[in-house]
């Protein structure tokens, strides 16, 4: 290697050391998981219930907040007022047949404290995914809506979190 092509290399090294510490500098870090401000919550929808137990789940992973199965020992009593799924076609093909599926899940849900004050509001988040269908690929396309379905799930489970960092 020549001399002009080592000197090349090693500024080149050198500017990007210099930048990645500009970012390490001005404090940049990949998004973490914050813990919850209380110690225990309690949860009114069922452990069975899919919904509520990946609640749960996402509660306890986050450390620092245990799930209370008795309300009056929690210090946050979240209140899962609606959980309503539904699958509504949106259009036809030309021969009548459904073609595109509408799948919406909307969760209604309220955060008190021990003393029955209001620390979130009633809040609504409602989503929802599109989905074309297929007599041909009817199998898939059952798979891929029960995975649409469990995407919105996940994704109601992640806003509420963010809503219970401030209750």
């Amino acid at each position: 290697m020549h001399e002009s092509t080592r000197r090349g290399i090693l500024r080149l090294l050198a500017g990007g050391l210099v930048a990645s510490s500009g970012l390490l500098g001005c404090g940049f870090q990949l998004r973490q998981h914050i813990a919850l401000s209380f110690d225990s919550i309690w949860i009114n929808v069922p452990r069975q219930s899919e919904f509520g137990g990946e609640l749960r789940r996402a509660i306890t992973a986050l450390g620092g907040t245990r799930v209370e199965s008795d309300p009056e020992k929690a210090e946050r009593r979240l209140y899962i007022d609606e959980e309503v799924r539904s699958r509504e076609i949106v259009g036809f093909t030309v021969t009548g047949r459904p073609r595109d599926v509408r799948l919406q899940l909307r969760v209604v849900f309220r955060v008190v404290d021990r003393a029955g004050l209001e620390k979130l509001t009633r809040t609504e988040i409602i989503l929802h995914r599109d989905l074309t269908t297929s007599e041909v690929l009817q199998g898939a396309k059952q798979q891929e809506e029960r995975f649409l379905q469990r995407d919105m799930q996940a994704e109601i489970v992640d806003r509420i979190l963010r809503q219970l960092r401030s209750a």
